[in-house]
């Protein structure tokens, strides 16, 4: 049958909400100790509280461009609009590293309370909400003690921010599947834009995931054509995208400026994994390019590790080896269209962002900032898939009021 958390809609039952506050607890002070630990250390090895590597980061520059806006000098160009929102930060309060990175932890604590809403969304149990077998459980476990996710959440960096906004933007874009509410919709519109203003392919990622699901999907509204339709369309377009975000799209998967980028930016560095991408032929692409997608998903292989930097990056890895299956599990269901509920949504938003960093980035180190959000959606997915109990009720029940 389906979860009490999939079919109570009372939004003042905080019996609802109460394991997603709870695991926001819990990572919240993992995130918390994590954050006074690494940034004493870095002050006391001589890194004045930033990312105690001697590679650094861009956090110093971060922390320095915001503290000039806050005295007028706005750069005439950034990467992102990330410094407008610790300039604003430091307005309220005063410059200061700590607080930047105190409101990172927050950020990412955010993120594992909205992971749990969307397991509870997009999952089937019988177990109680506090049996750990639950899957709101297991999706809260694996977000508050994602190693990667601790680490970058204690950092003056956008990613924290950015997986903040990209799961409530996949929180909503769910909410509006379920029950189409104008209220979500505009939410929804919101918290694109702002993805947009981080970093535009995430935003990308997950409308073309959202319009494969629809293809994909036996059942769907006309009116959920519509409103997708809008936003991919419109939203790409007014930040420069092109209608359907196609002028992004060509511009990344021109093949000569794509090598370029990639080879001058992520193929640097003691954790360069040394992949070039063979555009020259059809089988020579899939099988470099493959390479590299799995390189970015599973990675570092053991094979790759040549540094401590690189070895590091293996915490990571060997959680997502052990959820192997339940990525077959997500590729299979993805091409068995009998087999495509709402969680599938968030399999495939996670699929592409992986696709999409596999195209330029042939960094491990990089990678395991760059796919944060993809990992925390993957976490998501298999964790809907544990404890399942399909039957034809259930999935009838899941497209009653035109949800799908």
């Amino acid at each position: 049958m389906i979860n009490k958390y999939i079919t109570k809609e009372s939004k003042w039952d905080i019996s609802l909400y109460l394991p997603a506050l709870q695991w926001f607890f819990v990572a919240l002070v993992i995130r918390l100790i994590a954050l006074i630990i690494i940034h004493f250390y870095s002050i006391q090895s001589g890194f004045n509280g930033f990312i105690p590597m001697s590679s650094g980061g861009d956090d110093k520059y971060y922390y320095d461009v915001a503290k000039s806006m806050l005295n007028g000098n706005i750069p005439t160009t950034l990467p992102n609009y990330y410094p407008y929102f610790l300039t604003f930060l430091f307005f309220i309060f005063s410059p200061s590293l700590f607080l930047g990175q105190l409101a990172n932890v927050l950020f990412s604590s955010i993120t594992v309370y909205f992971g749990v809403l969307i397991t509870r969304e997009v999952s089937e149990s019988t177990k109680n909400q506090y049996d750990l077998r639950n899957p709101v459980n297991i999706a809260g476990f694996l977000l508050s003690f994602y190693p990667s996710s601790i680490f970058y959440s204690t950092q003056l960096l956008k990613d924290p921010m950015l997986i903040m906004i990209g799961i409530i933007s996949l929180y909503l874009l769910i909410r509006l599947f379920k029950n189409f509410k104008m209220k979500n919709l505009v939410m929804l519109i919101f918290t694109l834009i702002i993805l947009s203003l981080l970093r535009g392919y995430t935003m990308l990622a997950l409308l073309i995931a959202s319009f494969i699901y629809i293809l994909f999907s036996n059942k769907i509204s006309f009116k959920y054509v519509i409103a997708l339709l809008v936003l991919f369309a419109l939203i790409p377009m007014i930040f420069g995208y092109g209608i359907f975000g196609l002028n992004f799209i060509n511009n990344i998967l021109n093949p000569k400026k794509l090598s370029t980028f990639r080879d001058t930016v992520y193929s640097i560095g003691g954790s360069a994994a040394g992949i070039k991408i063979d555009f020259s032929s059809i089988y020579g692409f899939i099988f470099t390019y493959g390479y590299s997608f799995i390189t970015a998903m599973f990675g570092p292989l053991p094979w790759q590790i040549k540094n401590l930097t690189i070895a590091i990056g293996l915490i990571d890895a060997i959680i997502v080896w052990v959820l192997i299956p339940k990525f077959i599990k997500g590729v299979k269901n993805i091409f068995d269209r009998r087999n495509i509920t709402i969680k599938e949504l968030v399999f495939l938003f996670s699929f592409i962002l992986i696709a999409a960093i596999a195209l330029f980035s042939d960094n491990i180190g990089a990678n395991t900032r760059l796919r944060m959000l993809a990992w925390d959606a993957f976490f998501i997915y298999a964790a809907s898939l544990y404890n399942l109990k399909s039957s034809k009720k259930s999935i009838k029940n899941e497209n009653v009021n035109g949800d799908i």
